[in-house]
């Protein structure tokens, strides 16, 4: 039986409860941030029939937790990524909370706020954008994830501190291909590559330049942060 947004509510808002898991992205045998992988009782939060209540009291919820990780690291200097749905972006009530943060500042500065490049119209991802730059200026660290139904262009030139291009998809060789692409596209940009699955992945993302990886190879999501065979910056 699917999941009610009351139930779901509960869960969440049980601070004993852990949700969400965290994968590593590496950079030169570094781990330089942890994305969430948002995660209730074994469920994929996005694939679950909720309301956008339901989702902004969950990305709330997983803001919390990210700045108290980032407390507790103090002495690191890691950065975590978290995905915010388009509706949380433009909440009035999480754009309060998010200022109300800005006394915090190294803390936020670690905080990346990932939004999926799968907007509906030019309109909607322009309110996005502006709304995250806002976001920028205040402090916080935004970033752009390719679109979850393909590998799209479009968010070239999107001013943001990360672009992280999903190759999840493709075979190793279209990684090579797609890596090269991009690099060569955004010479001034931070690009993330995720899905660097095997080894071989890794040793051709690494020959064409690729910096920061992430996938099943370099480490799966856990439950906390672990640095497996890397150092946690």
């Amino acid at each position: 039986m699917p999941i009610t947004d009351k139930d779901f509510e509960r869960i969440i808002s049980d601070k004993d409860q852990r949700i969400n898991t965290f994968q590593p992205i590496v950079k030169d045998n570094n781990i330089k941030m942890f994305t969430v992988i948002p995660s209730v009782m074994g469920s994929n939060v996005y694939e679950l029939p909720l309301s956008e209540r339901s989702i902004y009291l969950y990305e709330l919820r997983t803001l919390i937790d990210s700045l108290s990780i980032i407390e507790k690291h103090s002495d690191n200097s890691f950065f975590v990524e978290l995905t915010l749905s388009e509706s949380t972006v433009l909440n009035g009530l999480f754009i309060k909370f998010l200022l109300s943060k800005v006394s915090l500042t190294p803390a936020i500065s670690r905080i990346v706020l990932n939004v999926f490049d799968d907007f509906c119209s030019a309109s909607e991802k322009e309110k996005v954008i502006n709304q995250l730059n806002d976001f920028k200026r205040i402090g916080y660290q935004v970033m752009f994830t390719s679109s979850k139904k393909g590998i799209s262009y479009m968010f070239l030139g999107s001013p943001m501190d990360f672009l992280k291009v999903n190759l999840s998809t493709c075979s190793t060789k279209m990684k090579k291909i797609f890596i090269s692409f991009f690099l060569d596209q955004g010479k001034d940009t931070t690009f993330i590559f995720s899905g660097i699955d095997t080894l071989e992945d890794y040793c051709l993302a690494e020959s064409v330049g690729a910096k920061y990886l992430q996938g099943k190879y370099l480490g799966e999501g856990k439950p906390i942060l672990m640095s497996g065979r890397y150092s946690i910056s």
